[in-house]
């Protein structure tokens, strides 16, 4: 993803006719958000697929990229998920998740424990009591990718793509 940022930045302004913001990935996440991350795993039983992620890269912040990709820095993870802004999915029973990214537009990504595709996509919508209620009738909300290998390759095919020709596509 370092290379092909690299080269869209350098074309950047020329084929967009604007300079580009801050699009960067930062070096890997240590310490205390690391420790912090991997109870937060533990204590949902998730996989520690996210913790391998931030052994690499702190944050992805790619505002320029359709609405823009983020992923965010572990600790912003950790204080999500601690004020439960939001930590389930309206269910019965709820559904416990994690969010770790964004698009621009206001959706959110989300891993969950459970059976099926374990990332999630939450557009914007109500919070109450730390849990989300997915929109009435609104078709973005739903399964994202089968897990976070497949959801990060869809983030990469993305910026690969906007780089070559523009297009966006939907994470």
């Amino acid at each position: 993803m370092t290379d092909t940022l690299t080269g869209l930045l350098d074309v950047f302004e020329d084929r967009f006719g604007y300079p580009p913001g801050d699009n960067l990935l930062t070096p890997a996440a240590t310490g205390t958000d690391l420790t912090m991350l991997a109870d937060v795993l533990t204590d949902l039983n998730l996989d520690d697929d996210l913790l391998t992620l931030y052994q690499v890269t702190d944050e992805v912040s790619l505002p320029d990229i359709g609405n823009g990709y983020f992923i965010h820095p572990p600790d912003h993870v950790v204080t999500t998920r601690r004020v439960r802004e939001p930590g389930a999915i309206a269910g019965d029973p709820p559904t416990e998740v994690v969010v770790f990214g964004s698009d621009g537009g206001g959706t959110s990504y989300a891993l969950t424990g459970a059976a099926g595709p374990r990332v999630v996509r939450l557009p914007s919508s109500a919070i109450v009591g730390g849990t989300y209620t997915p929109p009435q009738g609104w078709s973005r909300y739903g399964p994202a990718a089968e897990d976070l290998r497949e959801f990060l390759t869809r983030m990469h095919d993305g910026l690969v793509r906007f780089a070559s020709c523009g297009e966006v596509i939907d994470l």
